[in-house]
């Protein structure tokens, strides 16, 4: 539904690097929803985890995880002023300055993306407007490894099985540069003989699972993708029937997921990869949207068709809508992390703090940045 502010629509700006950013497969670094105290704490802000800690990462690649700042105070509003960082490996996805209300929490993402092999040991500053308040420190821990020599030969690369879960509610108005990038992943694999499969699911309320089912070839593809947009403009289109009964925000992206884990065919060596993008939270059964369409999945049997089928998600989407794909769900792990994908906001496509020069050819040569891929 229509819920996003004209600001955000001006910020959302993709390019090719958003779809190989996603299956890179750089492993999202979780967090727990446990304080804890910073060392030198004497303020209201409460921040955690601390230390920050992140696995072994891809020189090239990127992790993330997610911070947790909160307001302590129950009647004085604070802001962060700034955030200095220790090195350039190291950076927010929020700009600053930002404020939190009294009892006020955010979530804010922590980015790690080395440029040389070695290990990173530093504090992260966060200053706010508290009166005899210097800093607050935030300790990071990671390690940096070289890629692995690539393969110049297609034979040697793993098939890929890349199943698009797409949001096509009307605020989903980044359809167009979506539509580019996957035109342009499709040239990339064609032109390299590489063994590349595409399929796409689209949800609002309803899921349809496009192409009966099976993979699809580039005309194909595109024929069901464009029947949810408007042509030329390659918007969702506001006049289809599933539009029109669409009355509420929530989506219904778990049955979505599940299905897409679950229905497609996939090769029995391939990468299988799913990845969402949508900007809105979901609903559990017995919940019905204003379609009258049911949910029909749990949670839980969106953790298992993914973890039985050996696919790993991957998500683009609005973090404060995040709750089960970079934050908990219900006190369950999310399922971003639990099928070993990763996950980016909306956002840091937008202010760059993801940009991969050679992305593209990376994303299909070769996994480096999934640890098991």
């Amino acid at each position: 539904m229509e819920r996003r502010s004209e600001t955000r629509r001006g910020q959302l700006r993709y390019t090719s690097a958003l779809l190989t950013l996603i299956a890179l497969g750089c492993a999202s670094g979780g967090t727990t929803d446990t304080e804890v105290a910073i060392s030198d704490y004497v303020g209201s802000l409460r921040v955690s985890p601390n230390p920050a800690v992140f696995d072994e990462t891809t020189v090239g690649c990127v992790r993330s995880t997610i911070l947790r700042l909160e307001n302590s105070s129950s009647d004085t509003g604070i802001h962060v002023t700034s955030i200095v960082v220790p090195d350039e490996t190291l950076a927010f996805s929020d700009p600053v300055p930002f404020a939190l209300a009294a009892g006020e929490t955010r979530f804010v993402d922590l980015h790690f993306s080395p440029n040389a092999a070695g290990t990173l040991v530093g504090d992260v500053v966060i200053a706010t407007d508290e009166e005899g308040m210097s800093g607050y420190r935030l300790a990071t821990l990671g390690s940096a490894v070289d890629p692995p020599e690539a393969s110049a030969t297609s034979g040697d690369i793993a098939p890929l099985d890349l199943v698009f879960v797409l949001d096509v509610s009307t605020s989903m108005d980044e359809m167009a540069a979506l539509r580019t990038a996957i035109q342009e992943l499709f040239d990339f694999s064609e032109a390299n003989g590489l063994d590349v499969r595409f399929g796409l699911t689209t949800f609002e309320n309803d899921v349809i699972v496009h192409g009966d089912g099976e993979f699809m070839e580039r005309t194909r593809f595109f024929e069901e993708f464009d029947s949810q947009l408007i042509p030329g403009i390659w918007v969702p289109d506001p006049e289809l029937p599933r539009q029109l009964l669409n009355f509420d925000f929530p989506e219904n992206s778990l049955d979505a997921i599940y299905r897409a884990a679950s229905d497609m065919p996939f090769a029995p060596n391939s990468r299988r990869y799913v990845l969402l993008m949508t900007d809105s939270n979901f609903l559990e059964p017995p919940a019905v949207f204003s379609d009258g369409t049911p949910v029909r999945h749990r949670y839980a049997e969106v953790e298992r068709a993914l973890r039985d089928n050996e696919v790993k998600l991957f998500a683009v989407h609005d973090t404060s809508a995040g709750e089960g794909l970079s934050r908990n769900w219900k006190g369950r792990p999310p399922l971003v992390s639990q099928s070993g994908g990763t996950w980016f906001e909306i956002s840091q496509i937008t202010t760059g703090a993801l940009t991969l020069n050679d992305v593209l050819a990376k994303f299909i040569m070769r996994s480096v940045c999934d640890p098991v891929g």
